[in-house]
């Protein structure tokens, strides 16, 4: 086991199977068949994508220097090699839906692989693959450096210059887009693309997306089980829909009463911490048993249960902590079977950089009355406040509906249906395992945005349908314990498509990973720890270097 630690240690830190498979790659790489200039005002035709559409054209092509990296303002910039810069758009076939804004890189040397990015947040931002994603090591070549051909969309709808617009929701074509549709429409538009640049269709292809985007990851597989080879579902925030209706509970809590300070919430986390940080071997700030801690925010209650000062929590705030900590059961069931949302439970992180002050609490409790439309209130955390445009827009279909006394029972018809549209929590897989489809599924324990809970309970779902045998064969989830929503605070970066493309190609299954910590200015690799295959966490061995990997082994809980 150690020796396997050390060796996946060293690939990661020094990037060295990246950078050796990126060159190999190169060597044996396929050359564009036509200009890529040639490829402006391509069209491709409704019948060659597998969803109605109003047909898709490129409105651009550019061909594009390799450029070398290079240390900017505002960071490292990775290189990237020569490619062909592919941009167009999917028509809808509702006239006022938006249509579908794509972009497909083609590099001049193609492995033969495509990959195909998701979105992130409520999407509405072209995707165009050319950055790093999480939980990749900061320098890890990219994938089109390493000889894929990429693509992504905004899933139909755009930002407009804002942070999140909800009110695609309102057209029904738009919400189906942003659900699954688009993704269909997207890779089969960019098959046709990538099919004329090089006159070849990908031997594989590759889904990886984060966040909102590792729920289309999910979602492809579900769905789309012959278009994919190989599916990497990062920190998925598969159970959409109960994760919004739990959020938008938080917003009535936050509001009459139960907001918490900095101070309050500094108190939560230090008796989180108190109750389960060294049950994994080693008092760290990091609790990595996760499983077996039981910590109840009772202990910390003023006396009486009125607010008397930073010092111990009133009742309504034990009630908020409550509310986001523990499952939310709704009185009838979502999409496959969901019968509400997982809960976060406890963290030990929520006082930490990109926790509870950005995801919960904000900077202030909601404003009541409401403000109309998607107007966010001042500073408010990001989790309530996607809660509650998700009732107004999704759900309400409403942008002045007031969601403090939300009823899902009145709803109840509305909500399962756009359940059945945007949640991937269907456990049946068989038909992407049966194909031989892999999928890797990471989430972290301190993240504020996306319960890990979620992912434990999807794998444990997928598990009884498909039974342990098959689940074994083509799926792998990783715990990266205390880490947020983007690994700030914790090892959790591991060159995960690396991984994913090793499964895919040559059979190598990942067993226990090693992630790290790296300084986002410097690439400099920090701590690291075990990643260890679900359900096993990272136990001290009691000496050592406890910023080391090798001195932790992967415990059974």
């Amino acid at each position: 086991m150690r020796k396997r630690h050390l060796r996946h240690a060293l690939l990661t830190l020094a990037g060295i199977a990246s950078a050796t498979q990126a060159g190999a790659q190169t060597e044996s790489s396929t050359k564009p068949a036509v200009q890529c200039n040639s490829l402006k005002e391509m069209r491709i035709a409704q019948g060659s994508i597998g969803l109605p559409t109003g047909g898709a054209v490129v409105t651009s092509a550019v061909a594009k220097p390799a450029a070398e990296k290079k240390v900017t303002p505002n960071g490292i910039q990775l290189a990237l090699p020569e490619y062909c810069e592919v941009r167009g758009v999917i028509k809808p076939v509702d006239p006022n839906a938006p249509d579908i804004n794509f972009q497909v890189s083609l590099p001049s040397a193609w492995n033969r692989y495509a990959m195909h990015y998701g979105g992130g947040g409520m999407n509405g931002n072209l995707v165009t693959g050319l950055s790093q994603r999480y939980p990749q090591p900061l320098d890890a070549p990219l994938p089109i450096s390493r000889g894929y051909a990429t693509f992504g969309s905004d899933s139909g709808h755009t930002n407009n210059g804002g942070d999140f617009t909800f009110d695609f929701a309102l057209n029904d074509e738009a919400l189906r887009n942003f659900g699954f549709e688009a993704l269909k429409k997207t890779k089969d538009v960019a098959f046709s693309v990538i099919n004329r640049y090089y006159g070849a269709s990908p031997s594989k292809s590759f889904f990886a997306g984060h966040s909102n985007g590792g729920r289309e990851a999910l979602m492809v597989a579900q769905r789309f089980p012959s278009d994919y080879d190989g599916v990497l579902a990062v920190t998925p925030v598969l159970n959409f829909t109960g994760i919004q209706l739990s959020g938008n509970r938080l917003v009535a809590a936050l509001s009459d009463g139960g907001w918490l300070t900095n101070a309050k919430i500094d108190l939560l986390t230090k008796s989180s911490l108190e109750a389960c940080d060294e049950s994994d071997g080693i008092k760290d700030q990091i609790i990595g048993r996760y499983m077996g801690c039981k910590h109840d925010p009772i202990v910390l209650r003023c006396p009486g249960g009125s607010d008397t000062g930073p010092s111990c929590l009133s009742d309504l705030e034990i009630s908020t902590v409550k509310i986001y900590r523990e499952p939310h059961v709704l009185p009838f069931q979502l999409a496959y079977g969901v019968t509400g949302f997982e809960g976060f439970g406890v963290s030990g992180r929520e006082s930490f950089r990109d926790g509870w002050a950005t995801w919960v609490t904000g900077k202030g409790a909601p404003a009541r009355p409401q403000l109309p439309g998607s107007d966010r209130p001042q500073g408010q955390g990001n989790v309530p406040f996607f809660g509650q445009m998700f009732v107004r827009y999704f759900i309400a279909q409403d942008p002045a509906f007031d969601t403090y006394n939300f009823d899902p029972l009145k709803f109840r018809e509305r909500i399962q249906k756009v359940s059945a549209i945007i949640d991937s929590t269907n456990p049946d897989l068989s038909s992407f395992l049966d194909r031989g489809g892999k999928l890797i599924i990471t989430d972290n324990t301190g993240d504020s945005a996306q319960s890990g809970y979620s992912g434990i309970a999807y794998h444990d779902a997928v598990a009884k349908v498909v039974g342990p045998d098959r689940l074994a064969q083509g799926v792998r989830l990783y715990i990266a314990p205390g880490g947020s929503h983007y690994g700030i605070g914790t090892p959790s970066k591991f060159d995960a498509i690396g991984s994913l493309e090793r499964w895919v190609a040559s059979g190598e299954a990942p067993g226990n990973l090693v992630v790290v910590d790296m300084g986002p200015a410097t690439h400099a690799v920090g701590a690291s720890r075990p990643l260890c295959e679900h359900p096993r966490y990272p136990h001290y061995r009691g000496s050592g270097d406890p910023a080391r990997a090798e001195n932790y082994e992967c415990r059974s809980f």
